[in-house]
């Protein structure tokens, strides 16, 4: 019998990877298809191609230097992709976000809290799957020393050159969507989201690393001049002044009547943004630095769940409060489940999952009418089971959001806008203006109840920006006051009037804290000193510090 040439051999090992990359590829598709329909992320075979079917090739081509050349080898290697894009779908189903590789550190601390059925599971499962790949090894020298030379270069370039890797992949597009984690991983390839995400975090380390990071430690000695209070602030997506367009005037007054005796207290805060980007505004609140964007244009998206020693609701946390945090998003959105843990949330709440909001079937964003009277009864239920905790109640309201939608059964237009005489021609503005009516109408019953149910409270009130408004200009409101944004303070049930200092965003957790303690820790350091800190912990490993 004739022995094979060399070229075909070479020709039938081309073609048997070229089915198996095709077995791989329509695996995924099925996959996709079948996780998408549970509320996965899902993806198409066209976003696959751009970017993951790059990395899955790579990686898949690497272990067939290793892997005996055997059907098992090939079965196995197509069993690993479809279980990894199993993991990250489930990943999201179950905790409504995308993976981090560093997360890898806190599989220790999963191990522990597993029931013992389970954890046998685990193990008998990854031992099998470990003995199944070791069986499979082509024991060679030359092909070893290969292997971990190509793999040592993809270590390189997103642990030691993180860089070059972003480089790389901005130049053949990816999509990074700052605030939609899951529209990114669709986008780019969910493998490719993930190695980016710890690319950025890589290279925001290793700024940080080459600076003198000291940490500034909480001072117990504060504990016996605390004023202790109730603490609720509430942030508002787009809740704005209309009254502040010099141009526009209006049928009625867009801020309710009841609503008014609050408006005339009215206090002005500088936003770090215009238009989106809730996740900046939520960081300068919550950690009293300005959101300077410096590693990431999110820095939400960086934090890992390591604790912040300095942030608003960890101080809170070391004198004693219940920390609380309600989104009325959900938690995939600008990384906020890891954000609120490095933060220090002790309990978190989201419009899914275990959580007591609910929205209505036809709403796109949960009417703030309906965020505040939920929260309301929860609060009753807190304090029903133990009045004598104290509490910082954080909620982040969304129903100003573009593009704007109101439910005119419910909310029927009750405000004429007009601009030049003229009835305003932008209807989504006006939609914004009309929903700003309803809002303070419900704010107004939401801080009447509060201060029946807690009279000796603090109150913050804020909006997170403005909403975008094409042609905002015409409308008289003018560069110097397109990030001015108004906030409330009600003290002991009473509307406060501050004084005329400039104020930012990043102010308001050192308002808070001089309501509850006599002398601020850290008052002599600057903001602006505060974000290399808070960002060197955030992104470090979770426990690491």
């Amino acid at each position: 019998m004739t022995k094979p040439s060399k070229f075909y051999i070479k020709k039938q090992k081309v073609a048997k990877i070229f089915i198996f990359i095709l077995l791989q590829i329509i695996c995924i598709y099925l996959v996709n298809k079948i996780e998408y329909g549970r509320k996965g992320i899902g993806n198409s075979v066209i976003n696959f191609l751009k970017f993951d079917f790059i990395f899955i090739t790579l990686i898949s081509l690497l272990f067939l230097m290793i892997l005996k050349d055997n059907l098992k080898s090939y079965v196995f290697l197509i069993l690993t992709t479809i279980l990894f894009y199993v993991f990250v779908n489930e990943f999201y189903i179950n905790f409504k976000r995308i993976p981090k590789i560093s997360e890898v550190r806190e599989v220790p601390e999963l191990l522990g809290i597993l029931s013992a059925k389970n954890l046998i599971i685990f193990m008998i499962f990854s031992l099998s799957y470990l003995s199944f790949f070791v069986s499979l090894l082509n024991f060679s020298k030359r092909k070893y020393v290969l292997f971990f030379i190509i793999t040592l270069c993809l270590v390189y370039i997103v642990r030691i050159n993180p860089k070059l890797y972003i480089n790389i992949y901005n130049t053949l597009g990816f999509e990074y969507i700052e605030w939609d984690s899951k529209r990114s991983a669709r986008s780019n390839g969910y493998l490719n989201f993930i190695i980016y995400e710890e690319a950025k975090r890589n290279l925001a380390m290793k700024s940080l690393s080459e600076k003198q990071i000291i940490i500034s430690k909480f001072s117990d000695k504060l504990l016996s001049k605390i004023n202790k209070k109730n603490i609720h602030l509430i942030v508002l997506e787009s809740f704005y002044d209309p009254n502040k367009f010099e141009k526009l005037t209006f049928s009625e007054n867009p801020m309710h009547n009841d609503f008014l005796d609050i408006y005339e207290k009215q206090n002005i805060s500088n936003s770090p943004v215009y238009g989106g980007g809730t996740a900046q505004v939520e960081f300068e609140l919550l950690t009293g630095a300005p959101a300077l964007h410096k590693y990431s244009n999110i820095e939400f998206n960086l934090f890992t769940g390591n604790v912040i020693d300095n942030s608003l609701p960890e101080r809170l946390n070391n004198l004693g409060y219940t920390t609380i945090a309600t989104n009325s998003l959900t938690p995939d959105v600008f990384n906020a489940q890891k954000a609120y843990e490095s933060l220090g949330f002790q309990k978190q709440y989201y419009i899914s999952g275990e959580t007591y909001l609910k929205k209505r079937k036809n709403d796109r964003f949960i009417f703030d009418g309906d965020l505040f009277n939920q929260n309301i009864q929860f609060l009753e239920e807190f304090f029903k089971k133990d009045s004598t905790k104290v509490i910082f109640n954080y909620v982040l309201g969304m129903y100003g959001h573009s593009p704007n939608t109101i439910d005119t059964k419910r909310h029927p237009e009750k405000i004429d806008v007009f601009f030049n005489k003229k009835k305003l021609d932008n209807e989504k503005f006006k939609r914004s203006i009309n929903q700003i009516y309803y809002r303070t109408r419900s704010l107004s019953t939401y801080i009447n109840r509060l201060n029946k149910l807690d009279p000796n409270s603090l109150i913050v009130i804020i909006g997170d920006h403005l909403p975008l408004v094409s042609d905002i200009y015409k409308y008289g409101y003018y560069d110097s006051k397109i990030k001015k944004v108004p906030f409330y303070i009600i003290n002991d049930s009473k509307p406060i009037k501050l004084d005329e200092k400039k104020y930012h965003h990043y102010n308001i957790s050192d308002i808070i804290l001089y309501s509850i303690i006599e002398k601020n820790l850290n008052s002599n350091q600057k903001p602006k000193d505060k974000y290399d800190e808070i960002l060197y912990q955030a992104i470090q490993n979770k426990n690491s510090n």
